[in-house]
């Protein structure tokens, strides 16, 4: 069972999200320093998780603010989320790196220019690091933050290599 939207949809609305506009919100704080997805997926992953049984819809009316609509797991829905849970990963995807395009190139440029590409790179970088400790002090307290910590010891141990192979390119560049 490859990934899908639905199924990380399915997910989310374990964590209490039960709108788009909420699963979205979620997706941009946390998901998307390792997964993107916007609402041209969410919205029709929620149609589709509807359709096959996996959530249910209520429609939320409150005067004098437009319909809302709001989705919650179902019981077959928490047994498919376990079961697209215990498949094991088949890909560790593809990640697209512009600054590593530039350097394949680097012969086509100065030193000084390469330079200034990777020193660029590391104060992204370090941006990420600092983002990545206020969701930490953040989420700490949540109920769910075992788990939500692992994925981003993840992002942080990556972003702290990269760091270091930056240290040591400009060297070698130099």
């Amino acid at each position: 069972m490859k990934i899908e939207a639905k199924w990380i949809i399915l997910g989310i609305l374990t964590t209490g999200c039960r709108t788009g506009y909420e699963i979205k919100k979620l997706i941009d704080v946390s998901f998307s320093h390792f997964w993107k997805m916007s609402y041209g997926q969410i919205y029709p992953a929620l149609k589709a998780l509807v359709e096959e049984g996996y959530a249910v819809q209520v429609a939320i009316n409150k005067e004098g603010e437009p319909e809302r609509k709001e989705y919650t797991i179902t019981e077959s829905g928490k047994k498919k989320l376990q079961e697209w849970l215990a498949v094991p990963v088949q890909d560790a995807g593809l990640h697209k790196n512009e600054l590593l395009v530039k350097l394949f190139f680097g012969k086509e440029m100065s030193r000084e220019l390469a330079i200034q590409h990777v020193e660029e790179q590391e104060r992204l970088l370090r941006l990420k690091l600092s983002v990545y400790e206020q969701i930490e002090k953040d989420i700490r307290a949540h109920p769910d933050a075992e788990f939500w910590l692992y994925t981003l010891d993840y992002g942080k141990e990556i972003a702290k290599a990269e760091l270091s192979w930056c240290k040591k390119t400009k060297e070698r560049i130099k």
